[in-house]
């Protein structure tokens, strides 16, 4: 498919859900912060060393206030892309925006996502009705996604939002809704 082909039919499509793809997971991310307030707190400990007293813990706990209301969340700040998953004429589709920079870190500057086109979204018919179908293709399409963009393997992807959603879910309704949007259009 082309992109103009490609670009209406998301345009065309209904969102169900995106699912983020983040830099690094979430232990990944504690661990490290939890490294970076330990070297500070260290470093504010010998400055008072080197003013010849011990820092009292009061101060300690203010610094560590001072440090957590500084500190950067992870949760929607290391996200460097997303899949969307989307419904149209009778097929789900995994659409996906990633960052162009050339490195993911969790200090990455251009926070930019676009659309990538380079690769046809996967897609698969809904041929029936049944959650546990849907809950399958989703996976299929994230496999796939991550086939195809091997530099997203090291990522993490956040399929929680799949867990909660997919099993609330109405099977019947969606394949109605996504079949249904063909004549939309």
């Amino acid at each position: 498919m082309d992109e103009v082909t490609l670009l209406n039919i998301h345009e065309a499509s209904k969102l169900l859900f995106s699912i983020p793809i983040y830099v690094r997971s979430l232990k990944e991310w504690h661990e490290d912060y939890l490294k970076k307030e330990k070297e500070y707190l260290d470093r504010m400990e010998k400055n008072w060393e080197r003013a010849g007293a011990a820092m009292p813990s009061s101060d300690r706990s203010q610094h560590q206030v001072w440090f957590n209301q500084s500190a950067q969340l992870w949760q929607y700040n290391e996200i460097i892309g997303f899949i969307e998953i989307r419904c149209h004429g009778g097929f789900l589709y995994g659409f996906l925006f990633k960052s162009p920079a050339k490195r993911y870190s969790p200090s990455l500057k251009n926070k930019r996502i676009e659309l990538d086109l380079s690769f046809e979204p996967p897609s698969f018919r809904l041929k029936e009705n049944h959650n546990m179908n849907i809950q399958h293709l989703v996976s299929q399409i994230v496999k796939i996604i991550l086939r195809q963009n091997k530099r997203l393997r090291r990522c993490f992807i956040d399929t929680e939002i799949v867990e909660n959603i997919l099993p609330i879910l109405d099977g019947e309704k969606l394949l109605r809704t996504c079949s249904t949007n063909t004549e939309d259009t």
